[in-house]
């Protein structure tokens, strides 16, 4: 089971926060990229979201649902970085 996105939050901000040498290690980054994208998956995998790129090749789309399957949000993104910060911050909203 994936870390509670409360959790990955607080991760997050002290990475973001991080103000000694070399205080953000490989495994502190990495491990809240992991724990972001296994979150995401599990959201994808629960059907509260679908990724799908679009026909030409030019971005994917991002759709967010409730537990009653209704589309919450839809968004389209160009990067995934971009993706990355827009289902972290609308799941964030979700379930805080």
């Amino acid at each position: 089971m994936a870390k509670e996105l409360s959790s990955i939050i607080a991760q997050a901000a002290q990475v973001r926060d991080a103000s000694q040498r070399e205080e953000n290690t490989a495994t502190r980054v990495g491990g809240v990229l992991c724990n972001l994208i296994e979150n995401l998956a599990e959201q994808i995998t629960a059907g509260n979201l679908s990724i799908v790129s679009d026909n030409n090749g030019t971005g994917v789309s991002a759709t967010f649902y409730n537990n009653e399957g209704q589309t919450v949000a839809l968004t389209k993104v160009v990067d995934f970085k971009t993706l990355v910060f827009y289902c972290l911050s609308l799941l964030a909203r979700m379930y805080p």
